[in-house]
């Protein structure tokens, strides 16, 4: 926030006539914003009604800016105004009316007393009679906004697909704002702006905010920066980093997770199959399988056991594949071998399984064998 000045006050040598709008170029703004404090000087003849404000143009052509219609003002000293709200622009001079008040005006080297007579507050452009080397009693001081000051909190309430965006303006910049929210974006870098994804509101307020981002994609890092926009642009806090999280599966499903395979396709089993999956794998796929199944997760073991059917999983194999069984068959295994071939046998005989083979393929057996 810059601290606008503007108009001068010398040292008091006389009185302007009444009636007529008076402009003091000396001392031009030096910003743009608005004034919201002015001292002035009324010499003889107090004022019952006045008005204050801000011109722009040049050599003795000027338009009025802005203005406030300012009441009474006390002549013989120095009153100040405050609470005002006139716009000025860099470069604006001060004026001044009252239909009986007289404003006092002062020796000032280089400065240009302008007046032309009547109320020129919201008429236009006038031409105004220029004195040169003095000026009126008038000085203004004023406020040149800036974007808004903002900061951003860690994020909260997260789920698998939204999230709780945290903000806070700590200042609107001297101006109202149009604007405030969250802006966000995907991935692990770089500083999201009002270009990319936002969530916002329009409330005119500094203080803590929220907003809740929401359809975001599972198990995803995302960039998170609160802004805030004013009339003179918009004010960014620092970017956070989120993550939302992986959605839980359904509770009767439980999902054993490869580490490193050369590939892990999808599982499916019927309701009396049982299938193992292998723990050294460079990428996993998800299982997809029947409400009753179980997947075993296999570190040391070569084997899992259920209560009628056995099913060997080997350790160090390029690809695994399911195991289908009928109502009595029962898959055993064989720890040493070349290659294993069907068998037809008595009902007390098992059928093997190679667990250290370039194939393994399962073995079905009609009613009366195995």
């Amino acid at each position: 926030m810059g601290v606008i000045d503007v108009g001068g006050f010398p040292a008091k040598f006389g009185r302007w006539n009444t009636a007529r709008t008076i402009l003091g170029n000396w001392n031009a703004a030096n910003d743009t914003g608005y004034i919201n404090y002015v001292e002035i000087q009324l010499d003889l003849y107090s004022a019952t009604a006045s008005k204050i404000g801000t011109f722009s143009g040049s050599g003795t052509s000027w338009d009025d800016r802005d203005y406030e219609n300012t009441g009474a003002i006390t002549q013989g000293s120095k009153q100040t105004l405050s609470g005002l709200d006139i716009t000025i622009s860099s470069g604006d001079i001060m004026g001044f009316y009252s239909a009986d008040g007289s404003i006092a005006y002062g020796n000032q080297t280089g400065g240009y007393l302008l007046d032309v007579s009547g109320d020129k507050f919201g008429s236009g452009s006038a031409t105004y009679s220029s004195n040169t080397n003095v000026t009126v009693l008038l000085y203004a001081t004023g406020i040149s906004p800036v974007a808004p000051t903002v900061s951003t909190q860690e994020e909260s309430d997260v789920t698998y697909n939204s999230m709780t965006g945290n903000g806070t303006v700590t200042a609107d910049g001297d101006s109202d704002l149009t604007e405030r929210g969250i802006c966000y974006k995907i991935g692990t870098s770089g500083d999201p702006t009002t270009a990319d994804s936002t969530v916002h509101d329009h409330t005119n307020a500094e203080g803590a905010f929220t907003q809740s981002l929401v359809s975001l994609a599972e198990g995803t890092s995302y960039r998170l920066r609160a802004y805030a926009i004013n009339a003179i642009g918009t004010g960014y806090g620092a970017t956070v980093q989120a993550r939302t999280l992986w959605q839980a599966r359904a509770a009767s499903v439980i999902i054993g997770v490869v580490s490193s395979a050369s590939r892990l396709t999808a599982s499916i089993r019927n309701a009396a199959t049982l299938i193992g999956n292998l723990v050294s794998a460079v990428y996993g796929q998800s299982a997809t399988i029947s409400s009753s199944v179980i997947i075993g997760v296999v570190v040391n073991a070569v084997m899992r056991t259920s209560s009628s059917v056995y099913v060997g999983v080997a350790t160090t194999a390029s690809r695994i594949v399911a195991y289908t069984r009928s109502a009595t068959l029962s898959i055993g295994e064989i720890v040493s071998a070349t290659k294993i071939y069907g068998s037809v046998k008595t009902a007390s005989v098992i059928i093997g399984i190679l667990a250290t083979a370039s194939r393994i393929i399962g073995y079905i057996r009609s009613s009366s064998n195995l």
